[in-house]
C-alpha cells in the first residue's frame, strides 16, 4: 500500500510510475483540499493507495482504526480508469481518511467489499 500523509510525499509518489488515471485523481484531490497549495496535505488528510496483495488487517494498521462494513463513509465514488475512492471524516476540523482502491481481481476480496458503493 502507499501511505501519502503531507504534500511531499504525494509529489514524491507521483513521480514514480503511477498509473495515469490514478494520478489525475490524486492530483485533483490535492487541489481541492489543500485549496491549491494555501495548506498542506497533512492538516487535512491521509490518503492511502490500495495495492495487490495488501491485506484488510494491514490497511486497519496504516488507517489506526478498524475497517468494517458499517463505515460512516463521506462517499463512495468510482473514477475512470477503474479506480474507487472512499472518504471517511475523522474529525470536526474536517480531517479525513482518503481510500484508493483499484478494480480488479487482484485485491482482496474482504477488502474490496468494505470499500463498495452501499444503496
Amino acid at each position: 500500500m502507499l501511505s501519502i500523509r503531507d504534500t511531499a510525499a504525494l509529489n514524491s509518489a507521483m513521480a514514480d510510475c503511477m498509473p495515469r488515471e490514478l494520478q489525475d485523481v490524486l492530483m485533483r484531490r490535492r487541489d481541492q483540499i489543500t485549496e491549491d497549495g494555501q495548506y498542506d496535505l497533512s492538516d487535512l488528510a491521509h490518503m492511502i493507495v490500495v495495492e495487490p496483495g495488501d491485506t484488510l488487517t494491514a490497511l486497519e494498521a496504516e488507517a489506526g482504526m478498524p475497517l468494517t462494513d458499517d463505515l460512516p463513509f463521506e462517499f463512495i465514488e468510482r473514477h475512470p480508469g477503474g479506480w474507487s475512492e472512499a472518504v471517511i471524516i475523522l474529525s470536526d476540523d474536517g480531517f479525513g481518511l482518503a481510500f484508493f482502491v483499484p478494480d480488479g481481481d487482484a485485491i482482496d476480496p474482504e477488502l474490496r467489499a468494505v470499500f463498495e458503493p452501499r444503496d
